[in-house]
């Protein structure tokens, strides 16, 4: 079964390379957390027709869920949830990494514990 890029081979390029139309959900597609409206779920399924379209977000899979709506994940190329950490790719999910796994949880504590100690530290102005 050809893929939705696939079936819009020879359209949807710039400079002889493929498009992929990236959109943030929070604050950008929707009010911030705020369900997304049936009007620009038609948009975007539009436009894919012509491009790949994707929606990245800092939130997790079922909070992107329950923003969508009725549009599921197979509603669009590419899901990105969790600043990319976690893929799904026609509605599957194809990938999934933790920083923790990525770096180690040693250099994940070094990094913590440096942010806490700099935050700790700033002279902020009284206000």
């Amino acid at each position: 079964m050809a893929s939705a890029a696939e079936d819009r081979k020879g359209s949807g390029t710039y400079g002889g390379r493929e498009v992929i139309a990236l959109f943030d959900l929070d604050g950008t597609l929707t009010e911030a957390r705020q369900a997304a409206e049936q009007a620009t779920l038609d948009l975007l399924q539009r436009l894919r027709q012509t491009v790949a379209v994707g929606i990245v977000s800092g939130s997790d899979a079922p909070k992107l869920r329950e923003q969508l709506g009725s549009a599921s994940f197979s509603s669009f190329d590419f899901v990105f949830c969790e600043n990319g950490c976690v893929v799904y790719e026609g509605g599957n999910l194809v990938a999934q990494q933790s920083l923790a796994s990525h770096i180690g949880e040693e250099k994940l504590k070094e990094i913590i514990n440096f942010a806490l100690h700099y935050i700790a530290d700033l002279d902020l102005p009284v206000k």
